[in-house]
């Protein structure tokens, strides 16, 4: 039987790219082919990245890289205060060689770097699933994706509101003035309309996965899975994905959390070996990131939340 294929389209960051590249070992263990789409690496001009790069491709002979063909006079990425403008024309610039690349093959789910988010809309006029990583903590994710919903209602930009603390749903009050400075720059420049725009894509995603360890993050973790939450993420389930066994954590595991948003909370252990939290576990068939297994401990899915019905697609 053909193995149904996800398509990785990571950050050009190793704080962006090796996350993604740790998605794919798991997408391996339950039977799912793996292409990684590449934006040509010349593009940023550090040996460092590059390094990585080469280095994770030699290491997973089981996943295909693919490196986009690249562009005419493409922008250079430099770490300066007009790198999230730069990088996002960069990733635009892109859409068509991911559409190509995509077209090539029958693809069953993409899921993108979230500075990358403008290619879902690539992704959706194709009619493939198509999902966001979120590289950062979920409390910074729950803090981004109510930003153009505060920034509506305030009527003001955050950059004028100062220390004015923000009352953010599952968050403790922040003052404007500690948000990222992206968000903090005039209104009227082209940086923060840009920044603004990544943030008002977020729920246009079939889902986003957050990376965090639940246990230092429990707060923001709730919130995801709060029904309340819905108006600023879309949150609907909550849910985990994991090796369902008995064998307590312990201090040397390497487990790595990620928080499904829209849909599920997934908990996904890095290396083989079990987690204690699992209270509920109930046969189910997830969709996408999980259809080819079914039933717990055996699958190795386990429900933590029951007021809600599990959807029947993503």
């Amino acid at each position: 039987m053909e193995k149904k294929t996800v398509v990785l389209y990571p950050g050009l960051s190793v704080s962006h790219f090796v996350p993604m590249m740790r998605l794919a070992g798991p997408l391996l263990d339950h039977g799912y082919a793996v292409s990684v789409a590449l934006i040509d690496t010349g593009v940023k001009q550090v040996i460092a990245f590059n390094t990585v790069v080469g280095r994770v491709a030699a290491s997973m002979p089981s996943v295909r890289f693919h490196t986009l063909p690249a562009v005419e006079d493409p922008p250079k990425l430099a770490q300066d205060g007009q790198f999230v403008l730069t990088y996002l024309h960069l990733v635009s610039r892109y859409n068509e060689r991911l559409h190509d690349f995509l077209c090539s093959m029958r693809v069953h789910a993409v899921v993108v770097d979230s500075l990358s988010n403008a290619a879902l809309a690539v992704v959706k006029r194709l009619g493939i699933p198509g999902y966001t990583l979120f590289t950062s903590s979920a409390a910074t994710f729950v803090a981004f994706a109510q930003l153009p919903t505060v920034l509506a209602e305030s009527g003001a930009s955050f950059k004028e509101l100062g220390d004015t603390p923000l009352e953010l749903f599952g968050l403790p009050p922040m003052p404007a003035s500690h948000l990222s400075g992206d968000v903090l720059e005039d209104p009227e420049s082209d940086t923060y309309k840009a920044m603004m725009a990544l943030l008002c894509r977020i729920p246009e995603a079939d889902g986003t996965l957050v990376n965090t360890f639940e246990s230092l993050e429990a707060r923001a973790v709730a919130a995801l899975r709060d029904p309340r939450g819905r108006d600023y993420m879309g949150t609907t389930e909550a849910w985990t994905y994991c090796k369902c066994t008995h064998t307590p954590l312990t201090k040397g595991d390497n487990m790595l959390l990620y928080s499904y948003v829209q849909g599920r909370v997934l908990e996904v252990p890095m290396r083989k070996t079990g987690i204690r939290r699992i209270t509920d576990c109930q046969n189910w068939d997830p969709p996408d990131l999980g259809a080819n297994a079914s039933g717990c401990p055996r699958r190795y899915f386990a429900r933590i939340i029951s007021s809600h019905r599990p959807p029947t697609s993503v």
